[in-house]
């Protein structure tokens, strides 16, 4: 996996979530990508924007439209439910921000989330769900 990080990556926003979304990608990335996968954060003054790319085969176009919709799975081998794009999107919506995609044969795919780096908090369950857990290392 390659990952790159420019800018401040001070960020204000529910990291638990944002590694969850992060961590939907990348998953995704790995299970229906071909090669390295490369995670790129640019963290500008104003807005932070996070790639997730693989050399995938390309999505279907017809495969676009519905992609983050709930239950919706584009491989009927693979054992998820078809709720992790869904979920991303819900998440970085919550955020103020967007999710997109481009995919094409000669590029590979790239999940593009982008949200501004400092907002106001909402009323949203996202930001009632209580403190951050502590991130354990793994040995």
């Amino acid at each position: 996996m390659d990952i790159a990080i420019t800018g401040d990556p001070l960020v204000d926003c529910d990291s638990y979530r944002i590694a969850q979304a992060l961590g939907n990608l990348v998953r995704n990335a790995v299970q229906h990508g071909e090669g390295a996968v490369g995670v790129c954060a640019r963290c500008q003054e104003q807005q932070v924007t996070v790639e997730v790319h693989n050399g995938a085969a390309p999505i279907p176009q017809e495969a676009m439209a519905t992609l983050f919709y709930p239950f919706s799975r584009r491989d009927e081998g693979t054992t998820g439910l078809g709720l992790g794009l869904h979920i991303v999107q819900a998440i970085v919506r919550a955020h103020g921000g967007t999710v997109g995609v481009s995919s094409s044969l000669k590029e590979g795919t790239t999940f593009e989330m982008c949200w501004a780096k400092a907002h106001s908090r909402s009323d949203d369950v996202l930001w009632r769900r209580g403190p951050t857990p502590p991130v354990t290392p793994t040995p």
